[in-house]
C-alpha cells in the first residue's frame, strides 16, 4: 500500500512517497517553514548520549500560518494518492519521473489558484481573525468582527452564483476583472431584485477584496467602483413607539418562550444595543456608578466601552427575572410572534423575505411582519430623540457621526432645526434690569 509522509530538512519540506520496500521516492514539495511553528515527536534515532532525538512533527502545527500550511500538505497528500490510484490502475509505470511530474502538476495548479477571485475572497476570510485594523492614535485592533466575516462569506456565495449564472460556471480571474465585469455584476444583482442597499454592500465587498489583494496584479482601480445606496424614507424606518411597547407589555402570551422573547424585546428597546451586544447582557454586567445602576459593556462591532443607564422600564424587566439567552435567529422569529399577538398591525412600508434564503420584496405589510432584532436599537434611538441629548444617545447606540445617527432614525436637517427651536423655547427667560430714572427733587 502506497504511503506518503512529509519531513523537514533545514527549512524545506520534502515529500517521501513509498510504493513498496524497493520503491521509495523523495522530492522537495516547494514549501518551506520555520521549525518553531511545529511540535516535535520522538525520533527512532539516538544521539551520542544514547537518548532518542526529537524531530519536527508536520502533523502538529502550533500557530495559524502552520495550520494553513498543514491544510496545503493534506491536499497535496490526497492529490498524490488520487493520481497514483488512477495511474496504477492504467498500468502506468510509477517511478521518480512520475513522482516529479505529479508534484510539478500540483505546484502549477496551486500557483494558478491565487489568480482566481474566489480564492482571494477565501484568503480574506482565512486572514480575517488576524487582520490588523488601524484605529485612532496610530494603534491597531486585531481581527474583523464576526458580522463582517459572515458578510464576506455571503459575498463569496454571491460571486459563485454570479459565475454560475452569468458566466456559465467560468471562474473570474483577478487579472481579467474590468469595469465591464463590474457592470455585469451590478446588472446581475439588479436582475435578482435585490434592494439598492444590498447591491451597494456587495459592490463595497468587491471593492474591499480588490484593495486587499497584494500578490496578483489588478488591472482596475478599485476607486472606480461606485458603491450605490438608497436612503430610507422616514416612513420606512421601522421602530416600536412607546404606545406599541405598552401594548406588547400588556399582551396575553401563553408560553414561556414568548414571555422570554418579550422581556428581551422590551429590555432591548430601553438599552439601545445591537442584538449581538443585547444578548450578552446579564446581571453581572450591571455596575453601580455614583449610586445609579448601569450596564457596562464593550460593544462587539465597535470595540467601544459603553455605559448604559438602566431606565425604570429596564429595571422592571430585570427585577422580574433576567431573560435567558437564545440565538438571534430564534429571537427574530419570536419577536414577530409577540408583536402579532400584541396586534402591532399598522400597515407599514418595508421589505419581507419571500423565503429563508430568498430575495426581499418591498411593499406594505402589517407592521409585525417587518419586526426584526434591529428594532430594539432603532426604537431606543427614535423614541428618545429630542428627550435625551443626541450626543448621549450616540454614545449609547455606538454611532460615531451625528449625520449617521440622524439618517438611522430618519431625521432631516429641518428636524434638527425644529429641535433646536424647541430647546430655545424651553430655556428660562433672562430677566433684564429695569433702569429707574433718577429725577431731581426740587427743594
Amino acid at each position: 500500500m502506497a504511503t506518503i509522509r512529509f519531513s523537514l530538512i533545514g527549512k524545506n519540506i520534502y515529500s517521501e512517497f513509498t510504493v513498496s520496500r524497493n520503491k521509495k521516492f523523495r522530492r522537495k514539495t516547494g514549501y518551506s517553514t520555520n521549525p518553531e511553528h511545529w511540535r516535535t515527536k520522538k525520533s527512532t534515532r539516538k544521539d551520542k548520549h544514547g537518548k532518542y532525538k526529537r524531530k519536527i512533527d508536520l502533523t502538529r502545527p502550533i500557530d495559524v500560518d502552520s495550520k494553513k500550511l498543514k491544510s496545503k500538505l493534506d491536499k497535496l497528500h490526497d492529490s498524490i494518492l488520487s493520481q497514483y490510484n488512477k495511474d496504477f490502475s492504467k498500468g502506468i509505470e510509477i517511478n521518480s519521473n512520475w513522482f516529479k511530474s505529479v508534484l510539478d502538476k500540483y505546484t502549477n495548479q496551486e500557483e494558478k489558484e491565487e489568480h482566481y477571485f474566489t480564492y482571494q475572497i477565501q484568503k480574506a476570510i482565512d486572514d480575517a481573525p488576524n487582520k490588523k485594523i488601524p484605529i485612532r492614535g496610530g494603534k491597531y485592533k486585531i481581527g474583523l468582527s464576526k458580522g463582517r466575516i459572515k458578510g464576506i462569506k455571503q459575498f463569496k456565495n454571491i460571486i459563485e452564483s454570479f459565475q454560475d449564472e452569468a458566466y456559465n460556471g467560468m471562474q473570474i480571474k483577478v487579472t481579467n476583472i474590468s469595469l465591464e465585469t463590474i457592470s455585469d455584476f451590478e446588472d446581475w444583482l439588479f436582475s435578482k431584485k435585490y434592494s439598492h442597499n444590498y447591491i451597494g454592500k456587495q459592490l463595497a465587498n468587491l471593492k474591499s477584496i480588490l484593495n486587499g489583494i497584494k500578490n496578483v496584479q489588478i488591472n482596475i482601480n478599485p476607486s472606480d467602483i461606485k458603491v450605490i445606496s438608497e436612503s430610507k424614507e422616514p416612513d420606512e424606518i421601522i421602530y416600536l413607539s412607546f404606545e406599541e411597547l405598552k401594548k406588547i407589555e400588556e399582551a396575553d402570551l401563553d408560553s414561556n418562550y414568548l414571555e422570554n422573547a418579550r422581556k428581551w424585546l422590551i429590555l432591548g428597546c430601553y438599552v439601545g444595543q445591537r442584538v449581538s451586544d443585547l444578548l450578552r447582557l446579564s446581571p453581572k454586567k450591571i455596575k453601580v456608578i455614583q449610586g445609579k445602576k448601569a450596564f457596562q459593556i464593550r460593544q462587539q462591532k465597535t470595540g467601544k466601552n459603553v455605559t448604559i443607564p438602566i431606565l425604570p422600564e429596564a429595571e422592571k424587566i430585570i427585577k422580574s427575572g433576567f431573560p435567558y439567552k437564545l440565538s438571534s435567529t430564534k429571537l427574530r422569529e419570536y419577536f414577530k410572534e409577540v408583536c402579532r399577538i400584541a396586534e402591532i398591525n399598522e400597515p407599514t412600508v418595508g421589505r419581507v423575505k419571500e423565503s429563508k434564503h430568498g430575495i426581499t420584496t418591498k411593499g406594505t405589510f402589517p407592521k409585525w411582519k417587518l419586526i426584526g432584532t434591529h428594532v430594539c436599537r432603532r426604537s431606543f434611538a427614535s423614541n428618545f430623540y429630542g428627550t435625551i441629548p443626541t450626543v448621549v444617545l450616540k454614545s449609547i447606540t455606538g454611532h460615531k457621526k451625528e449625520s449617521t445617527f440622524l439618517k438611522y432614525i430618519g431625521k432631516s436637517e429641518q428636524d434638527v432645526s425644529m429641535q433646536m427651536l424647541n430647546y430655545i423655547e424651553k430655556l428660562p427667560k433672562i430677566k433684564t434690569m429695569e433702569v429707574i430714572k433718577n429725577e431731581r427733587v426740587a427743594r
